[in-house]
């Protein structure tokens, strides 16, 4: 082979390699309306200022849709981004926050308990990949696939397909969503990640709904764990603690089944007997106290967008309280480098406004 045939050759594989990783880039879970969501997120986490987040908050879509960080920045000039996903797998926690890290000093995370109950523990490969086809390529994506993997075979045999072409997927998602480029199509979203304009604030039409056959009510009754749910909180207490992370625990409102409030009562007090803080909005004096009741619900565990900004200012309050006795909380209003958090409070100030407007519309007879 002469110089100028081995040139070719290695322009061709380049060039070749090249065009796979692109379209592996492209091709991975479908960047729908929900899922652009999780994608602004992501976004948020690679192309934000760099060492400008105070924290993160964890969790399912309860966190999604509950947590307006700019009412933290509003009041504290605190700034804790929400990195949420559907059904968020707790196993991949330590991941996420290992991932945030590459590109955040955080001082604490928040983590939500509903991601601990067992509804949400039988994971399934959608809510793995809401993850880990938002990751870029690096070690932590690796092992943070071969973990869930692992774990989902451990606990919940036969939940995953256990051929290798899609156990390999999660790695190549190529090789899952290939056919999407002659049958489903494409979104723009996927080729260009959008941008939250209101730091991760959740604005989809839902916001608007309330659903008035919500009752909010408190719950002191607690279940038994089981082995697997404290195993899992143990292992992510040994990662903070090796990593200096304060870690903040909130039991989100909402109006699930006595049985899934007693596990969730449970859970908050084996964090707290640990020694962490934890907000129950399952205690009768938070629940009163917040004001939160059924008019700020979409439908049983999702807050609309009046819920998310009273839960929101309340759980705000009870941060700074708490961050403030363990740490020095940082006001960040007026920094080089925070002048997009002003910009997207204007966002959201608009936003809430014409939300509340809607709901006024659509709900006359509902006082809000």
């Amino acid at each position: 082979m002469t110089r100028r045939q081995f040139l070719r050759c290695l322009a061709f594989f380049i060039l070749t390699g090249a065009l796979i990783a692109g379209f592996n880039t492209v091709m991975r879970i479908p960047k729908d309306e929900d899922m652009s969501q999780t994608t602004e997120r992501f976004q948020a986490l690679y192309t934000e200022e760099e060492n400008t987040w105070d924290g993160i908050f964890l969790g399912t879509s309860l966190v999604s849709r509950g947590w307006v960080s700019l009412s933290a920045w509003e009041k504290y000039g605190m700034t804790i981004y929400p990195m949420s996903t559907d059904g968020q797998p707790f196993v991949l926690t330590k991941y996420l926050i290992e991932e945030v890290l590459k590109y955040q000093d955080l001082s604490f995370v928040v983590v939500d308990l509903h991601g601990l109950r067992e509804g949400v523990l039988k994971t399934n490969g959608s809510r793995i990949r809401n993850i880990t086809d938002h990751m870029r390529w690096s070690k932590n994506r690796t092992e943070a696939i071969a973990k869930a993997l692992e774990w989902t075979d451990q606990y919940y045999p036969g939940r995953i397909d256990s051929s290798w072409v899609n156990r390999l997927s999660y790695y190549f998602p190529l090789l899952q969503f290939h056919s999407r480029l002659t049958e489903e199509g494409l979104y723009l979203e996927d080729v260009i990640w959008p941008e939250s304009e209101m730091k991760g604030v959740y604005d989809l039409e839902r916001t608007t709904v309330i659903d008035q056959e919500v009752e909010l009510k408190p719950y002191t009754e607690s279940a038994e764990l089981t082995e697997m749910q404290t195993d899992l909180l143990e292992e992510f207490f040994d990662y903070t603690e090796e990593k200096g992370i304060e870690v903040v625990f909130v039991k989100m409102p909402s109006a699930l089944e006595d049985e899934v409030q007693e596990v969730l009562n449970a859970l908050s007090e084996y964090v707290e007997d640990r020694g962490y803080p934890v907000l129950n909005f399952n205690d009768p004096e938070v629940l009163e106290e917040s004001g939160i009741g059924g008019t700020d619900l979409m439908d049983t565990k999702h807050l609309n967008a009046k819920g998310a900004r009273a839960f929101s200012d309340y759980f705000s309050d009870y941060l700074y309280e708490t961050l403030g006795e363990t740490s020095e909380v940082e006001d960040h209003r007026g920094e080089d480098g925070y002048e997009s958090w002003d910009e997207a409070l204007e966002n959201y100030e608009i936003f809430y406004a014409e939300t509340l407007e809607t709901i006024r519309e659509k709900y006359p007879d509902v006082p809000i």
